[in-house]
């Protein structure tokens, strides 16, 4: 077998072994959950703030600048406070010792809007 033989041998199984890796791979990040969206950041803390992330067990500390997502819980030490920024630029305020699960965040398209005001009495029934 030539030299030019084997090198075109060589070749086929190196393209055949990368078309491979590159299919396992899609298949991969395909199968990989999305990545979740930040609900809020935070913007202040007085004395501890923690964080459970969605699917965790522990509470992690949490800094000022740091984003929750959807479905964390953050709690407050106690003789502690924190600012949450959500992302519609509203302010959460934590006092000392609560917990809050973060909402998930929702698509506009599927909000479903009334006429009623949901406020008056019976508007919901």
């Amino acid at each position: 077998m030539s030299d030019r033989t084997r090198l075109n041998k060589n070749w086929g199984v190196i393209s055949l072994v990368i078309v491979g890796a590159a299919l396992l791979l899609g298949a991969f990040v395909a199968a990989a959950p999305p990545l979740a969206a930040p609900v809020a950041r935070v913007q202040s803390v007085r004395g501890q703030l923690f964080v459970r992330r969605k699917g965790a067990n522990a509470y992690t500390p949490l800094k000022v600048g740091k984003t929750v997502f959807g479905g964390d819980v953050v709690r407050t030490g106690a003789r502690s406070r924190a600012v949450i920024l959500l992302t519609n630029r509203a302010e959460l305020e934590l006092g000392a010792s609560m917990a809050m699960q973060m909402p998930l965040p929702v698509d506009p398209a599927k909000v479903l809007l009334r006429d009623r005001d949901p406020f008056k009495s019976g508007a919901n029934r």
